[in-house]
């Protein structure tokens, strides 16, 4: 199937509303109605403190909002200008920190929301805004990019096994979207375009992909026990209310960390599972599938340890990954229901 995207899209909402914007007439432009209400306050020789009127703030206001997202647009589009010249044309490197991007243009295109009231719209938009918003994190982090659509803030850099847990979470979320909202050439063509984001989100994990935080840990569990007591030391001579306890405690649960590896063929395994799992997911069995994708998420990152402390940090530090794939799952399982009551 033929699949067509824009270059410069910005969302199928932000196209409706510009639309029914722009089809507003009005008798008079913002500024000229500007204009007229100053020429109501007459115009002095000697300079005066003015007060404007309701009216003529909220005229002023308008037009900086217009003009702030105009700004907002030639931006974006000078973004999308640098990344189609480092990029090419794949479409989820240059819209890699908002890959649903992707997803809607092409349901855009084909018509799919073209019966959808706003509010429908809009949140159909955010539940593929919240299926790839954790790999789009992973590219942000990776690629320094300083412009996105999304409507959220991206959150902290996964690591690579969260990474490969929301890998699979939102795959399989894509195809749980396609497989009960769309049909046809449509599902064809959605279908066509989760193979490549997965293939794309693939290749930058198993291209090294480590968080900021992993390169800190393996480089400081490499560090002489020697070096490790010299700065220990360091940090009780400050005073006490600069030093943190916590702190120091998971700086001795990122050594252990740091000194775990994993081998390509129990990485695969265990990617492999984590798919299995999420496949098998829907309403009856999610807080199931849920369970044990956590208990195989903790098995494969601490190994056999049964360190307490551990195991605490591991679930403290992983908590934002899997409340981000319950929620998107939740509102899409939530859509889905609605959908076959319509």
């Amino acid at each position: 199937m033929n699949i067509n995207t824009d270059t410069y899209f910005m969302g199928a909402y932000n196209q409706r509303m510009a639309k029914q914007n722009s089809m507003r007439s009005a008798p008079m432009t913002k500024m000229q109605e500007v204009t007229a209400e100053l020429e109501k306050i007459g115009f002095q020789e000697i300079p005066a403190v003015v007060s404007l009127s309701d009216k003529a703030k909220m005229l002023f206001a308008d037009s900086a909002v217009d003009k702030l997202q105009n700004d907002r647009e030639e931006l974006y589009q000078k973004a999308m200008a640098t990344r189609l010249k480092n990029e090419g044309t794949d479409e989820f490197a240059v819209n890699g920190n908002d890959q649903w991007l992707v997803f809607s243009n092409f349901l855009h295109n084909v018509g799919f929301y073209d019966e959808m009231s706003n509010e429908h719209l809009k949140k159909t938009e955010q539940i593929l805004m919240k299926i790839t918003d954790g790999m789009d994190d992973v590219f942000s982090w990776e690629h320094h990019v300083g412009f996105d659509l999304s409507d959220q803030f991206h959150g902290e850099q996964l690591d690579s096994h969260e990474a490969r847990v929301e890998l699979e979470s939102s795959t399989a979320a894509l195809r749980y979207f396609s497989e009960n909202l769309l049909d046809g050439e449509i599902k064809t063509g959605f279908d066509e375009l989760i193979k490549k984001c997965d293939i794309h989100n693939s290749a930058i994990l198993n291209d090294g992909y480590s968080s900021i935080e992993e390169k800190f840990r393996s480089g400081r569990s490499q560090l002489s026990a020697d070096t490790k007591g010299k700065l220990e030391a360091e940090r009780l001579r400050q005073p006490e209310s600069l030093r943190s306890e916590q702190a120091a405690k998971d700086l001795e649960i990122g050594d252990i960390l740091g000194s775990m590896t994993s081998i390509t063929e129990e990485i695969n395994a265990y990617t492999a599972e984590i798919a299995d799992l999420f496949s098998s997911l829907n309403q009856e069995n999610q807080v199931d599938i849920f369970n044990q994708v956590k208990k195989r998420f903790f098995a494969f990152v601490i190994k056999d340890s049964d360190n307490e402390a551990l195991k605490e940090f591991v679930m403290r530090h992983s908590d934002h990954v899997f409340n981000n794939i319950n929620n998107y799952w939740s509102d899409l399982m939530k859509r889905v229901e609605e959908e076959k009551q319509n």
